[in-house]
């Protein structure tokens, strides 16, 4: 059913074809214990993540952020109401107020001088 040529056919391309993947297979390199420690430290995503977090920290470590400074905030809010009654059985059958209001608002941050430390401390 089979002829010999098609077999040798067969072999031959099984052949080539093993051949042509260990020709573009990779070898491993290798590395000394100190090599791959920096490696897998370069490549690990937690390491990153940490690295990252201590450029948020510095970023955020400055006088500015920390209340160096004084600072003063000022707000105003305003209130508006209106309450309508309609009782037929009262004296005054219908009315309504209107009520306006404004809410003037200053908060003041001393700065770095609330945070010097007094140097009184419990100790237990």
């Amino acid at each position: 059913m089979y002829s010999k040529s098609g077999s040798t056919n067969g072999r031959f391309f099984l052949t080539l074809m093993m051949g042509l993947g260990t020709m573009f297979a990779y070898a491993q390199q290798n590395l000394s214990l100190d090599d791959a420690i920096a490696r897998a430290l370069a490549n690990n995503y937690q390491v990153q993540v940490a690295r990252a977090a201590v450029a948020v920290a510095e970023n955020n470590d400055s006088w500015a952020l920390t209340g160096r400074y004084p600072g003063v905030e000022v707000s105003i809010a305003s209130g508006n109401s209106y309450t309508g009654t309609n009782n037929p059985a009262s004296v005054v059958v219908e009315s309504g107020v209107i009520a306006n209001g404004l809410t003037p608002g200053i908060a003041t941050n001393p700065g770095i001088v609330q945070r010097i430390p007094c140097g009184i401390y419990q100790t237990n």
